[in-house]
Protein backbone atom coordinates (compact mmCIF):
# COMPACT_ATOMS: atom_id res chain seq x y z
CA UNK A 1 0.00 0.00 0.00
CA UNK A 2 2.91 2.30 0.82
CA UNK A 3 4.36 2.18 -2.71
CA UNK A 4 0.84 2.94 -4.55
CA UNK A 5 0.67 5.81 -2.18
CA UNK A 6 4.17 7.04 -3.35
CA UNK A 7 3.54 6.32 -6.65
CA UNK A 8 0.57 8.60 -6.48
CA UNK A 9 2.67 11.21 -5.12
CA UNK A 10 1.79 10.55 -1.74
CA UNK A 11 4.01 10.97 1.66
CA UNK A 12 3.73 7.91 3.88
CA UNK A 13 3.95 9.39 7.54
CA UNK A 14 3.69 6.41 9.82
CA UNK A 15 2.03 3.10 10.27
CA UNK A 16 -0.46 2.94 13.16
CA UNK A 17 -0.89 -1.10 14.26
CA UNK A 18 -2.35 -1.80 10.73
CA UNK A 19 -2.85 1.47 9.49
CA UNK A 20 -1.21 3.79 7.44
CA UNK A 21 -1.11 7.72 7.28
CA UNK A 22 -0.44 9.75 4.54
CA UNK A 23 -0.91 12.71 3.25
CA UNK A 24 -0.31 14.88 -0.38
CA UNK A 25 0.37 17.99 -0.85
CA UNK A 26 3.99 18.29 1.22
CA UNK A 27 6.78 18.24 1.41
CA UNK A 28 6.38 19.31 -2.22
CA UNK A 29 3.41 21.50 -3.45
CA UNK A 30 0.91 19.48 -4.95
CA UNK A 31 -2.20 21.83 -6.91
CA UNK A 32 -4.27 18.21 -7.44
CA UNK A 33 -3.43 16.81 -4.33
CA UNK A 34 -7.15 15.69 -4.00
CA UNK A 35 -7.26 13.90 -7.38
CA UNK A 36 -4.02 12.26 -6.70
CA UNK A 37 -5.26 10.65 -3.04
CA UNK A 38 -8.87 9.64 -4.67
CA UNK A 39 -6.82 7.81 -7.35
CA UNK A 40 -4.43 6.44 -4.52
CA UNK A 41 -7.17 5.30 -2.78
CA UNK A 42 -8.46 3.63 -5.39
CA UNK A 43 -5.37 2.08 -6.49
CA UNK A 44 -5.18 1.02 -2.61
CA UNK A 45 -8.50 -1.19 -3.49
CA UNK A 46 -7.41 -3.06 -6.59
CA UNK A 47 -4.41 -3.74 -5.04
CA UNK A 48 -5.50 -5.46 -2.19
CA UNK A 49 -8.01 -7.09 -4.32
CA UNK A 50 -5.16 -8.53 -5.70
CA UNK A 51 -3.85 -9.70 -2.38
CA UNK A 52 -6.87 -11.25 -2.01
CA UNK A 53 -5.20 -14.91 -3.61
CA UNK A 54 -2.59 -15.06 -1.90
CA UNK A 55 -4.23 -14.11 1.68
CA UNK A 56 -6.55 -16.80 0.93
CA UNK A 57 -3.61 -19.33 0.11
CA UNK A 58 -1.98 -18.92 3.75
CA UNK A 59 -5.28 -19.27 5.52
CA UNK A 60 -5.38 -15.41 6.34
CA UNK A 61 -8.85 -14.98 5.11
CA UNK A 62 -10.44 -11.63 3.79
CA UNK A 63 -9.30 -8.58 4.68
CA UNK A 64 -10.77 -4.82 4.42
CA UNK A 65 -9.64 -2.29 3.23
CA UNK A 66 -11.29 0.78 4.51
CA UNK A 67 -9.90 4.84 2.97
CA UNK A 68 -11.04 7.97 4.65
CA UNK A 69 -9.76 11.10 2.85
CA UNK A 70 -10.33 14.93 3.60
CA UNK A 71 -8.67 18.26 2.35
CA UNK A 72 -7.44 21.04 4.29
CA UNK A 73 -4.79 22.67 5.98
CA UNK A 74 -2.42 21.02 8.26
CA UNK A 75 0.75 22.05 10.01
CA UNK A 76 3.31 19.55 8.89
CA UNK A 77 6.85 19.34 9.46
CA UNK A 78 9.41 17.86 12.04
CA UNK A 79 7.06 17.71 15.46
CA UNK A 80 8.33 16.36 18.92
CA UNK A 81 11.11 17.66 21.15
CA UNK A 82 15.01 17.87 21.01
CA UNK A 83 15.19 13.74 21.85
CA UNK A 84 12.55 12.49 19.17
CA UNK A 85 10.69 14.21 16.57
CA UNK A 86 8.75 12.89 13.50
CA UNK A 87 7.94 14.72 10.08
CA UNK A 88 4.29 14.50 10.26
CA UNK A 89 0.70 16.30 9.96
CA UNK A 90 -0.97 17.74 12.37
CA UNK A 91 -4.29 19.43 13.12
CA UNK A 92 -8.22 19.18 12.34
CA UNK A 93 -7.88 17.83 8.88
CA UNK A 94 -6.01 15.09 9.97
CA UNK A 95 -8.60 14.30 12.37
CA UNK A 96 -11.33 14.16 10.28
CA UNK A 97 -9.64 12.09 7.59
CA UNK A 98 -8.93 9.72 10.49
CA UNK A 99 -12.47 10.08 11.46
CA UNK A 100 -13.84 8.91 7.96
CA UNK A 101 -12.03 5.78 7.63
CA UNK A 102 -13.70 4.79 10.57
CA UNK A 103 -17.24 5.56 9.48
CA UNK A 104 -16.91 3.12 6.28
CA UNK A 105 -17.81 0.59 8.60
CA UNK A 106 -21.14 1.88 9.33
CA UNK A 107 -22.02 2.34 5.73
CA UNK A 108 -20.43 -0.47 4.36
CA UNK A 109 -18.38 1.34 2.03
CA UNK A 110 -14.21 1.38 1.17
CA UNK A 111 -13.73 4.43 0.63
CA UNK A 112 -15.35 7.88 1.84
CA UNK A 113 -14.52 10.94 0.91
CA UNK A 114 -15.30 14.57 2.69
CA UNK A 115 -17.51 17.27 0.37
CA UNK A 116 -13.99 19.44 0.12
CA UNK A 117 -12.25 16.52 -0.83
CA UNK A 118 -15.03 15.72 -3.32
CA UNK A 119 -15.09 19.16 -4.96
CA UNK A 120 -10.88 19.38 -5.34
CA UNK A 121 -10.96 16.23 -7.10
CA UNK A 122 -12.95 17.56 -9.89
CA UNK A 123 -15.75 16.40 -11.62
CA UNK A 124 -13.89 14.28 -13.65
CA UNK A 125 -14.03 11.85 -11.09
CA UNK A 126 -17.81 10.05 -10.51
CA UNK A 127 -18.84 10.13 -6.71
CA UNK A 128 -21.90 8.90 -5.18
CA UNK A 129 -23.52 11.23 -2.49
CA UNK A 130 -23.59 8.35 1.14
CA UNK A 131 -24.81 10.92 2.98
CA UNK A 132 -24.33 14.72 5.54
CA UNK A 133 -22.95 13.23 8.60
CA UNK A 134 -22.11 15.50 12.05
CA UNK A 135 -18.44 14.05 13.02
CA UNK A 136 -17.20 13.82 17.05
CA UNK A 137 -15.65 16.95 17.68
CA UNK A 138 -17.00 19.05 14.59
CA UNK A 139 -20.30 21.25 14.83
CA UNK A 140 -21.02 21.45 10.91
CA UNK A 141 -22.29 18.38 8.60
CA UNK A 142 -19.25 16.93 6.61
CA UNK A 143 -20.82 15.68 3.85
CA UNK A 144 -20.00 12.03 2.51
CA UNK A 145 -18.64 10.43 -1.36
CA UNK A 146 -17.77 7.56 -2.24
CA UNK A 147 -16.18 6.55 -5.55
CA UNK A 148 -18.82 4.92 -8.23
CA UNK A 149 -18.63 3.97 -11.81
CA UNK A 150 -22.65 3.94 -12.26
CA UNK A 151 -24.18 7.34 -13.06
CA UNK A 152 -27.74 5.44 -12.94
CA UNK A 153 -26.74 4.62 -9.40
CA UNK A 154 -24.96 8.15 -8.70
CA UNK A 155 -28.08 10.25 -9.72
CA UNK A 156 -30.92 7.72 -8.13
CA UNK A 157 -28.73 7.84 -4.85
CA UNK A 158 -28.97 11.74 -5.14
CA UNK A 159 -33.10 11.58 -5.76
CA UNK A 160 -33.72 8.81 -2.88
CA UNK A 161 -31.13 10.94 0.11
CA UNK A 162 -32.84 14.13 -1.39
CA UNK A 163 -36.47 12.54 -0.41
CA UNK A 164 -35.15 11.21 2.93
CA UNK A 165 -33.07 14.67 3.81
CA UNK A 166 -36.92 16.25 3.49
CA UNK A 167 -38.38 13.82 6.16
CA UNK A 168 -40.35 12.49 2.95
CA UNK A 169 -40.90 9.38 4.09
CA UNK A 170 -43.00 7.17 1.91
CA UNK A 171 -40.97 8.84 -1.30
CA UNK A 172 -37.11 7.62 0.31
CA UNK A 173 -38.22 4.41 1.21
CA UNK A 174 -39.48 3.67 -2.19
CA UNK A 175 -36.66 5.49 -3.68
CA UNK A 176 -33.87 3.50 -1.72
CA UNK A 177 -36.15 0.30 -2.26
CA UNK A 178 -35.58 0.15 -6.05
CA UNK A 179 -32.17 0.89 -5.35
CA UNK A 180 -31.71 -2.61 -3.17
CA UNK A 181 -33.82 -3.95 -6.19
CA UNK A 182 -31.29 -2.95 -8.64
CA UNK A 183 -28.15 -3.34 -6.41
CA UNK A 184 -29.27 -6.22 -3.62
CA UNK A 185 -25.80 -6.14 -1.92
CA UNK A 186 -25.85 -1.91 -1.64
CA UNK A 187 -24.93 -1.57 1.67
CA UNK A 188 -25.68 2.29 1.60
CA UNK A 189 -29.48 1.83 0.49
CA UNK A 190 -29.90 -0.69 3.13
CA UNK A 191 -28.52 1.87 6.00
CA UNK A 192 -31.29 4.82 4.63
CA UNK A 193 -34.05 1.72 4.68
CA UNK A 194 -33.11 0.44 8.48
Amino acid sequence: MAKVIITHGGTVDKYIGDAVMAFWGAPIDDPEHAKHALAAAQAMQVAMDDLEPTLSEAGVGVLGLRIGLHSGYAVIGNMGSEDRFDYTALGDTVNLAARLEGVNKFYGTAILLSGDTAQLAGASNRLRLVDHVRVKGKEATVALYTPCDDPHLIEQSFIAYQSYSKGQWSQAKAKFESLIVALPCDPIAKVFLA
